[in-house]
């Protein structure tokens, strides 16, 4: 049986001997701290979008399990020559949508604020522009909504115009059919 010395010993049985245990503290040291900064670091992007995304939905004012839809059209649309018809052939660079009160990214099925990655993606489509597509929908939404609005307000009113001129016959065949007392 050979005498190995203590470098060598330490290579070939996977054990650190004494003189190298100050740099494996040393790691340990630094992987406790870098990873606490990690932690805390991925626990702030977490909140950033929790609150990121609390702000959006109450602008959008869904209610129950209404779905919205948040998707980037640009270069969306191909004109074919020998055809007339515009095909849509964009694949989204940003598709998002409202889910049981959450903000879902539809590339990666998850909710922007479900861990590290999906916040983290979440974050680099603010910064390449999500808001203003967000921006856009509630334009198109709140032009819609209007527009649905006056349709509807036209509606009640003839209803309420109807109502009353039947009330208003009503009164007037109750008068005309009543004895008069004097």
């Amino acid at each position: 049986m050979s005498n190995l010395s203590a470098p060598v010993a330490s290579a070939t049985s996977g054990f650190p001997t004494l003189n190298t245990m100050p740099d494996v503290i040393d790691a340990l040291k630094r992987l406790e701290r870098v990873g606490s900064e990690n932690s805390k670091t991925t626990e702030k992007l977490i909140n950033a979008a929790t609150e990121l995304s609390k702000k959006v939905i109450e602008q959008f004012r869904v209610s129950g399990n209404e779905a919205v839809t948040v998707l980037d059209h640009r270069n969306s649309w191909e004109l074919d020559p020998d055809d007339e018809t515009p095909r849509n052939t964009y694949e989204p660079e940003m598709y998002y949508f409202i889910e049981q009160g959450r903000i879902k990214n539809g590339r990666t099925n998850m909710f922007v604020d479900q861990g590290r990655d999906s916040a983290l993606a979440f974050s680099k489509d603010v910064a390449a522009g999500l808001l203003d597509h967000i921006v856009d929908e509630l334009t198109t939404r709140e032009a819609e909504t209007r527009g649905g609005l006056t349709v509807l307000e036209a509606a009640a009113d003839k209803i309420r115009a109807e109502q009353e001129a039947v009330k208003k016959a009503e009164e007037e065949a109750l008068r005309k059919g009543r004895p008069r007392i004097g």
